[in-house]
């Protein structure tokens, strides 16, 4: 039988909770605004899970999936998209290359230099809000703060006819996420693909930029098989107050997303939950599936919330123990139990790649995973 709590048993609790959450998400995606307090006052025996969990109701995919596929015809793109061939600004745009929840990036041509470059431009145009054209705006501008080879450089920011954009250096090859669609990755690649990717985004930790949306899809690959970050939509500066709307909306991709920042755990955001990120990608990297995957946002996010993920090799036996080992320590739930920093994973998949002794087989996480 099922335990009672004031008369009531668990499981008809756990359903009602569901129906309420439910019924929030879809007024939230009618446009209706959802007074969390009142919900609580109302239903004051769900109140502390209703405001845990109130930011998986309003998780929101925001840089979305740009798939970098073949562009359909401009007829067929939803509004706000252009006829293209068009012109913005110094730009010739010629083709899409994918989009997201935010924006769409073209293939152009920069006419004064005569150059290829990809150009990013907010995607509901002149209807955007002042919050998209704020996360438009800091991307571009955490972006153009970033030197590094293997993060993709920022050119020029502008606006045309109302709609702001950026330009940015066009990578000639295909998403990470693409690569994966095929099976997973050989141990050695993964783990060389992510030392180099962890690198660069300790190079803008040390800058002062959080990534945030760390997945396959904002991962290129070029001819020469060397990635580079891109979509910085959701970056923030450490030095600015965590970027949670009043209602408590979380922004990210449930799949990679820590669980404080599914949470929606204000001020615990940081270099750490990158880490879990560059961890949860490097997991995708071996088994071919993101360490958790729900029918629903919402279901994702509980999952990260109370679930451990299962062993990579439990889903792919080929995949060596130490690499195993060193995903799982990425993707610990007490932030202090995974590495210190993204060089710190960096350098234990270069003693990986070296045949050398790793350190998430020593320490504090090797005595909470034999346990």
């Amino acid at each position: 039988p099922s335990t009672l709590v004031d008369g009531e048993s668990v499981t008809d609790r756990d359903q009602r909770l569901a129906v309420l959450l439910s019924e929030l998400t879809d007024a939230v995606q009618r446009g209706q605004t959802v007074e969390l307090e009142a919900v609580c006052r109302e239903h004051p025996d769900l109140a502390d899970e209703l405001r845990q969990l109130w930011g998986a109701v309003m998780v929101a995919d925001v840089a979305g999936s740009h798939s970098r596929s073949d562009s359909p015809p401009a007829s067929e793109t939803p509004s706000g998209s252009l006829e293209l061939p068009c012109r913005v600004g110094g730009y010739e745009l010629l083709g899409e290359l994918g989009r997201g929840g935010m924006g769409v990036v073209y293939r152009a041509r920069q006419l004064g230099l005569d150059r290829e470059v990809a150009v990013k431009m907010i995607l509901r145009g002149q209807l955007a809000s002042a919050t998209d054209r704020e996360r438009f705006r800091a991307e571009a501008e955490a972006a153009a703060r970033l030197d590094h080879p293997n993060i993709v450089p920022v050119y020029e920011v502008g606006e045309s006819e109302g709609r702001p954009f950026f330009s940015m250096k066009y990578i000639a090859g295909r998403t990470l996420s693409q690569m994966l669609t095929e099976h997973p990755l050989p141990d050695r690649d993964a783990a060389r693909i992510m030392a180099t990717v962890s690198r660069a985004i300790h190079f803008a930790h040390e800058k002062g930029v959080l990534h945030r949306d760390l997945k396959p899809s904002n991962i290129l690959i070029d001819a020469e098989g060397e990635p580079h970050i891109t979509d910085f939509g959701l970056a923030k500066r450490m030095t600015e107050p965590v970027s949670l709307t009043k209602s408590g909306a979380i922004l990210g991709t449930p799949s990679y997303m820590a669980p404080e920042q599914a949470a929606g755990a204000r001020g615990e955001v940081g270099p750490a939950s990158d880490v879990y990120s560059l961890g949860a990608v490097l997991y995708h990297m071996l088994t071919g599936r993101p360490p958790f995957q729900a029918a629903t946002p919402v279901d994702t996010v509980l999952l990260v919330l109370e679930q451990d993920p299962v062993p990579p090799r439990v889903i792919n036996p080929k995949v060596d123990r130490d690499l195993e080992m060193i995903a799982l320590r990425c993707l610990q739930k007490p932030a202090d139990l995974r590495y210190a920093s993204a060089e710190s994973l960096a350098q234990d998949l270069d003693a990986y790649l070296h045949d050398e002794p790793i350190s998430a087989r020593s320490g504090r996480f090797a005595q909470v995973l034999s346990r």
